[in-house]
C-alpha cells in the first residue's frame, strides 16, 4: 500500500497532522495487543509498559528539543 501525504503549510495544520498520526499509531498498538494470545491482565500490563515507554521518550525528546522519535513497538 502506498500513502501520499501532503504536508500542511500552517502550524495548526501540522499540529492536526501530528495528532492524526498519533491516533493511528494508538489504534494500531491497541489492535495488535488485543490480537495477542494471552490473558487480558497480561495485555493490560503490556499496554501500560508501552504507554510508559512512549511518554519517557516524548519527555526526553521535548527536553532535548529534538524531532519526535519514531516508535515501532509491535
Amino acid at each position: 500500500m502506498k500513502i501520499r501525504v501532503f504536508m500542511p503549510d500552517t502550524e495548526d495544520g501540522i499540529k492536526q497532522l501530528k495528532m492524526k498520526v498519533a491516533e493511528i499509531h494508538t489504534v494500531a498498538i491497541i489492535d495488535s495487543i488485543q490480537k495477542l494470545p494471552c490473558e487480558a491482565e497480561r495485555k493490560l500490563q503490556l499496554f501500560n509498559t508501552i504507554k510508559s515507554e512512549i511518554r519517557k521518550r516524548a519527555e526526553r525528546s521535548s527536553q532535548a528539543d529534538i524531532n519526535p522519535i519514531k516508535v515501532s513497538l509491535l
